[in-house]
This record gives structure tokens, C-alpha cells and sequence, in this order.
């Protein structure tokens, strides 16, 4: 999973990691097994490699599990989501 912060498009990697520390967004990205690459306009790009199936805690079904909600039309900004 790549995801790119400090675009347009989305939350910041400060709401994202609800704090504006470096140091400290880059020891939860360590402790959680996820890349940070910091660009040169002050953006973040974190990336990670992740399953794609999970067991369901009480039936021990496999499911499908990912973070594709984040890409829904309601989790833009209205502003950005007009001029969708």
C-alpha cells in the first residue's frame, strides 16, 4: 500500500498522524512495519506491505480486508468532492 500525503487530495500526514513531529510520525510508521519517505515539498509518502485476508476474530472465516474505503467519495473534502 502507497499512500501519498501532502497533495490536494486527502488529509495532511499531520491530521493523518495527529501530530505535526517528524520524529514521532516516523517511530509509529516503525513500530507498524511502514516505510516513510519524506519529499522535498514537505509531503510524506508512507508504503507497506499487508495482507489482503484476514480471519474473522469469532468465526475463523477468512474475509477480505483492506483500507479501500479511504479512496470513497465521502471521505474527500466537499470542495474537492464537487468538482468530482
Amino acid at each position: 500500500v502507497v499512500r501519498n500525503f501532502g497533495s490536494e487530495f486527502g488529509l495532511s500526514w499531520q491530521e493523518v498522524f495527529n501530530s505535526g513531529d517528524r520524529a514521532q510520525v516516523e517511530r509509529f510508521c516503525a513500530a507498524n512495519d511502514v516505510s516513510v519517505e519524506w519529499r522535498p515539498d514537505g509531503g510524506l509518502r508512507t508504503s507497506s506491505v499487508r495482507d489482503a485476508v484476514h480471519r474473522h476474530p469469532e468465526t475463523g472465516e477468512e474475509v477480505w480486508f483492506n483500507h479501500a474505503a479511504i479512496f470513497h467519495l465521502s471521505t474527500l473534502s466537499p470542495e474537492i468532492r464537487e468538482g468530482m
